[in-house]
């Protein structure tokens, strides 16, 4: 009888694994509408900054599809958010040099770590996410592995018709290889980036970076002036950086100039600082000009844009 009873139970047991074995018996059902309707209120939040909201949405878009490749890369980019977040409060909002300032990087470090861990799930889930790779190349120049980010830049544009911005992927290529010391090529993919849209903030001061690091201040200029006299470009190291290859063409009174506008456009920062500095060792020290606003950089309180 016993025996009889284990038989029966065995022979359940078999038919049931037969029956799930062409099923989803334990797992999940799939709703892949359900997943990207919610993806998109997510995505929807994160661009108004409600970022803890966007990471809530994002793992109920996951709970419908756990393979959704733009919801896993949307929690990507917002702890990506996160970390850029405390490196602007440690750096530009307020220029945090002791344990605070330590503490936050270490926070953003944490955050581009967990960054790069769902890049790499949603590449898991399409191998051709153009954007995760790209982001992936950012977060890894952020954590200082540049042969990594180098790898995955080139991935990023191996599907560039994917791209939403190929000179974005470009930048971040020549950037891994500035990082590496290798000018050249950072150079040539810089160049790409920016003959692509010549407005590209963040590709023209990574190209006048890679020049000024060759002793090349008046390529500097070339490649920074135009760009941030459309007053489009808040990046203050472009601003400190024109300022610095005017002083080493002694042009004193433009680099006077991209100085200023680089103390005013983020006072409490740390690049701030260092500008004030510079303007206090030119000749004249930090007093304004008075031969007009010709070469006012914008920015500046004498200037008519506004480069914030």
């Amino acid at each position: 009888m016993v025996k009889v009873r284990r038989r029966t139970m065995l022979g359940m047991a078999l038919g049931i694994a037969l029956i799930c074995a062409g099923s989803t018996c334990g797992q999940p059902t799939r709703n892949t509408s359900a997943s990207m309707n919610r993806y998109k209120i997510a995505l929807d939040e994160f661009q108004k900054r409600e970022l803890q909201a966007a990471v809530t949405d994002s793992k109920m878009a996951l709970e419908y599809d756990p393979d959704n490749a733009d919801a896993l890369n949307l929690l990507g980019l917002i702890a990506a958010q996160r970390g850029v977040d405390d490196i602007d409060l440690a750096e530009k909002r307020r220029c945090e040099r002791g344990p605070v300032g330590q503490s936050l990087r270490k926070e953003a470090d944490g955050y581009f770590a967990e960054a790069a861990k769902y890049f790499k799930r949603a590449i898991k889930a399409r191998k051709d996410h153009a954007e995760a790779y790209n982001s992936l190349a950012a977060v890894s120049i952020r954590l200082g592995r540049y042969d990594e980010a180098v790898l995955y830049a080139k991935e990023a544009l191996a599907y560039a018709p994917r791209l939403m911005r190929v000179e974005t992927a470009r930048a971040n290529l020549g950037w891994a290889y500035y990082y590496q010391r290798n000018y050249v090529k950072a150079e040539q993919e810089l160049l790409q980036s920016t003959s692509r849209d010549p407005a590209f903030c963040v590709g023209a001061y990574r190209l006048a970076k890679v020049q000024w690091d060759q002793r090349r201040p008046g390529q500097v200029i070339e490649a920074l002036e135009t760009v941030m006299r459309a007053g489009n470009c808040p990046i203050l190291e472009a601003h400190q950086l024109l300022g610095m290859a005017f002083v080493s063409e002694k042009q004193d009174r433009q680099a006077r100039s991209w100085f200023k506008s680089c103390a005013e456009l983020e006072p409490a920062s740390c690049v701030a600082e260092e500008c004030k500095r510079s303007l206090a060792l030119l000749p004249g020290g930090s007093e304004p000009d008075d031969e007009g606003d010709e070469d006012t950089a914008p920015g500046s309180t004498d200037g008519d844009a506004n480069g914030g």
